[in-house]
């Protein structure tokens, strides 16, 4: 249980009928107020940032969530009071997740040196939190999301890592910021998918620029995963990256922690995450013009985007040695 939740469990017990929030500081060595409560009558969880309202950032845009919400006030003068910003559950399906997203983001504003500073850090840290819950809900990963993220994993792990060292590996890790394709490197970009099927014989394009060479060179990869109860799970596969990071990298912890959220990973739900797997093969295709894809120009007035799927055996002309990746990863100059 996290001091957060410790506080709520506490307050909770105590049962105080007053109307308002019921609150404890947290982070006493955060550079600003920091507290965790409960909200009464209603009973609601959230996490209180105060701050002098010079401090509070003229045009600052606040999130807001199907899983959380935020709130503004003033407390005394508009020069001379305080600003306080309440963030609370808005839908009790996402109370496993609120408990970590609160932690995440108290965090984030404890490790700031001034009041702006540490507002401004957890208001950003707010918007990841916001897009995360946009795309994946209260439950977590779908079992083809935790392929296709296990799939990625591998690949930083077992083919990028080595090459380009983790610092830019983990720069290179472009699908969790949001970039068409799964990673993006100075030759190119790299789209991975993976599978647990026996024979699969179709790999899914989510999007019209994943395969659009007009982009630059692109490279398929195809990770062939096999269920066995030797596998790892999602949640081993990130234990034991981050037990190396611990040793190797410590400094990298931050942005593979940061990287996960934003691929809609959650410690929260790791219990739901029991699928093991054990990395079987891998297959590399090199994207042309004729390769079986659509590109964005294709597309007609109105459609905004397509996923479709592709036949594996058709892509077999394709067919890349192994080189062709590393020379993506690191062109030959």
């Amino acid at each position: 249980m996290s001091p957060i939740d410790e506080v709520w469990a506490a307050l909770r017990a105590e049962n105080r009928p007053e109307p308002g929030w019921h609150l404890r500081r947290i982070h006493t060595e955060a550079p600003c107020e920091i507290l965790a409560g409960i909200h009464q009558p209603d009973r609601v969880p959230g996490l209180i940032f105060e701050v002098d309202a010079s401090a509070f950032p003229s045009g600052i845009r606040v999130p807001q969530s199907s899983g959380f919400r935020v709130d503004t006030s003033l407390i005394g003068h508009s020069h001379t009071g305080r600003v306080r910003i309440a963030l609370s559950l808005a839908q009790a399906a996402y109370a496993t997740v609120f408990s970590v997203l609160c932690s995440d983001t108290a965090g984030c504003a404890a490790a700031q040196t001034d009041e702006r500073a540490a507002l401004t850090s957890a208001i950003g840290r707010l918007h990841v939190w916001q897009a995360f819950m946009a795309k994946h809900g209260p439950d977590g990963l779908s079992e083809n999301a935790v392929i296709g993220l296990m799939g990625e994993l591998h690949i930083l792990v077992e083919h990028v890592v080595p090459v380009l060292g983790v610092g830019d590996a983990l720069s290179s890790w472009a699908g969790p910021r949001g970039e068409p394709n799964d990673f993006s490197f100075p030759g190119g970009y790299l789209e991975v998918k993976a599978t647990a099927r026996q024979a699969p014989n179709a790999l899914t394009i989510s999007n019209a620029d994943q395969l659009d060479v007009a982009r630059g060179k692109i490279l398929l990869a195809h990770v062939r995963f096999r269920p066995s109860p030797e596998g790892l799970t999602l949640p081993g596969i990130v234990a034991k990256i981050r037990s190396w990071l611990a040793s190797e990298a410590p400094a990298a912890i931050p942005e593979f922690a940061s990287l996960l959220l934003a691929a809609g990973y959650v410690e929260a739900h790791q219990e739901n995450y029991t699928l093991r797997l054990v990395p079987e093969g891998l297959q590399l295709f090199e994207v042309g013009d004729d390769f079986p894809h659509i590109r964005r120009s294709e597309l007609r007035p109105g459609v905004l985007d397509c996923t479709y799927p592709v036949d594996l055996g058709a892509c077999a002309r394709w067919a890349a040695p192994p080189v062709a990746l590393s020379s993506l990863i690191r062109p030959v100059s």
